[in-house]
């Protein structure tokens, strides 16, 4: 009797589940393999009801169906690792990175200075030698806006400074200062085809214009309209005698609106014309040289010629030492190495534009605006490194010499990039009711 009940005693724990019992063969954690259907079992027969039992299940509330629940798909084996149980798998391998010569290190982005004081000061020490690169006579809401020029399919042509504290350039300084202190949001407007002629009678005129105008967007966009101000230029001293410059301070004004007349740039009606632009510059214009000599009007001959020249040791040198001595962000120890690299990304980035240039008689005599990216955000060292490239003769041996000129200067847009249409037969007057100044 004592064997019988040790046997049943057996046989009742082997029954039982042990979590802590190893599996004598196969993994520990998996079936050897997820496709192995589990052990096909007949259902248990179903006893049939009696009467009394058929009674009671009518008194029985029903009860309600269980949820459903998704079935779980079941991976197959030979997307999972072996895994055995003191071997775990290890972390996957890392991709290896490419040393081939084709692969370009990161280069860091120097920064400007975070403070508009700072920054526009710095682009004004080197505005009066960006001067001497222009010629003398430098002196649903789309709906609602139809009365304005429509955005060309390609947009406005790019209205290209000097340098970028040019609009600032003439402007008093205590008056800057103020206009810096001015909360913003706040923006500049460039007046198009206007001189600065007779400024007690016309600025009153034009600050009432933008003002309007920046109205009329403020109500397309259907915001809450605040009362825009439009402050004119104070002129710097030494300024020609009753004349202005043609920048505005516009500020009081939503941040939404700000972003919506910065973004178009341009706006034009028929009585005003201008450009709205950023309350400071955080980039350096791209037009850097205009050259002339040229007996082609080939752009990729032109390009050639640049990039061979800029890529000569001897420029290649000197524009090394420009970014080492000016700029603070290639005098550390990490840059020594990477700088080559600025340097060929700067030559890289040149590009030529034709313009059809004609002098007295009709006569061709070609002109070519160089573009490139600056490597460097410092302005003394972008204005040393473009007055280094204008000495720089390119010369070709078929097509001639090219020298660089002075920027032509645009009395319409106000663009450095290229002259002023020819005066029209009988002379006009500008839209702003002040004589036009046509370039000779």
């Amino acid at each position: 009797m004592g064997k019988q009940k040790s046997a049943a005693k057996v046989a009742s724990n082997a029954s039982r589940h042990n979590p802590i019992a190893r599996v004598a063969s196969g993994p520990q954690f998996f079936p050897n393999s997820f496709d192995e259907a589990p052990e096909h079992r007949d259902p248990p027969s179903t006893p049939t009801p009696t009467a009394h039992a058929l009674a009671a299940m009518d008194n029985t509330p029903t009860p309600s169906p269980p949820s459903e629940k998704t079935p779980t798909a079941v991976p197959k084996p030979t997307t999972l690792p072996d895994v055995q149980p003191n071997n775990r798998p290890s972390s996957p391998p890392q991709t290896p990175i490419s040393t081939t010569p084709s692969h370009v290190p990161h280069l860091l982005t120097p920064a400007f200075p975070e403070s508009d004081r700072d920054l526009i000061t710095s682009f004004l020490q080197v505005t009066e030698r960006n001067k001497k690169m222009i010629t003398a006579n430098a002196a649903s809401a789309r709906s609602k806006l139809s009365k304005f020029t429509p955005i060309p399919e390609k947009g406005f042509p790019t209205i290209h400074l000097s340098d970028p504290g040019q609009l600032l350039a003439d402007i008093k300084r205590m008056a800057i200062m103020e206009w810096i202190n001015v909360d913003h949001p706040k923006f500049l407007v460039r007046v198009f085809d206007y001189d600065g002629s007779d400024p007690t009678k016309m600025n009153p005129v034009i600050s009432r214009r933008i003002k309007d105008i920046v109205a009329d967007v403020t109500t397309a966009y259907n915001m809450k309209e605040e009362s825009c101000i439009v402050s004119p230029p104070t002129p710097a001293d030494g300024y020609p005698v009753n004349a202005s410059p043609n920048t505005f301070l516009v500020h009081n004004v939503p941040g939404e609106i700000r972003d919506a007349v910065i973004s178009q740039r341009i706006w034009s009606t028929t009585t005003l014309t201008f450009e709205a632009r950023p309350f400071v510059e955080r980039s350096f214009p791209t037009l850097l040289l205009n050259l002339a000599g040229f007996t082609t009007d080939r752009p990729d001959i032109v390009l050639q010629v640049i990039q061979a020249t800029w890529s000569s040791t001897e420029v290649r040198n000197t524009i090394f030492t420009i970014l080492r001595d000016k700029d603070q962000f290639f005098q550390r120890d990490d840059m020594m190495a990477q700088t080559p690299q600025y340097i060929n990304n700067f030559i890289g980035s040149a590009r030529v534009e034709f313009l059809d240039y004609k002098v007295a008689g009709g006569i061709e005599t070609p002109r070519f605006n160089i573009y490139a990216d600056s490597p460097t955000t410092n302005p003394d060292a972008w204005t040393v490194l473009r007055e280094f490239l204008t000495t720089l003769a390119y010369p070709t041996s078929l097509y001639g010499i090219g020298t660089a000129k002075r920027l032509f200067l645009c009395t319409l847009c106000h663009s450095v990039s290229h002259p002023r249409e020819p005066k029209q037969r009988g002379g006009s007057k500008n839209k702003n009711g002040t004589a036009r100044n046509e370039r000779p």
